[in-house]
């Protein structure tokens, strides 16, 4: 329960700490992480930027006095993009056929979605969020 700040990747957040309305007001971030820098390669899961950023919320929550806590938001949509960022075994460029891409792209301004109502897509989905949850 609370309010949260949701922030993009890109953007600092020591402000969570550092400034004394945030920290008074705010019970943490939710942040966004992409399907593709999670899982590179089939099976294989790399939570390093997650842990990184675990460890920065654990350093900050000790020099301040606070508990301030991490939202994760798993990206299953990108808006804006106009390239392909998911799961590099499900592109079209030299991805597993089964996957059909994985993502369809929404329209000429960029942005792609997962194709979730695909079996073999779902199932890696899934896998994903078991995964992370283990930790």
């Amino acid at each position: 329960p609370g309010h949260y700040i949701f922030i993009g990747r890109t953007r600092t957040y020591d402000e969570l700490w550092t400034d004394p309305v945030k920290r008074k007001n705010f019970q943490g971030i939710q942040m966004k992480f992409e399907w593709g820098p999670l899982e590179q390669r089939e099976g294989v899961y790399d939570f390093s930027d997650i842990d990184n950023t675990l460890a920065y919320f654990r350093k900050m929550n000790s020099q301040y006095g606070v508990t301030k806590r991490l939202v994760i938001q798993m990206g299953d949509k990108l808006f804006g993009e106009k390239e392909y960022n998911g799961p590099a075994y499900m592109s079209f460029n030299g991805g597993n056929p089964k996957y059909e891409g994985g993502y369809f792209k929404e329209d000429e301004r960029g942005g792609w979605a997962v194709k979730t109502w695909l079996p073999a897509v779902n199932e890696r989905w899934q896998m994903l969020i078991t995964e992370l949850g283990k930790r």
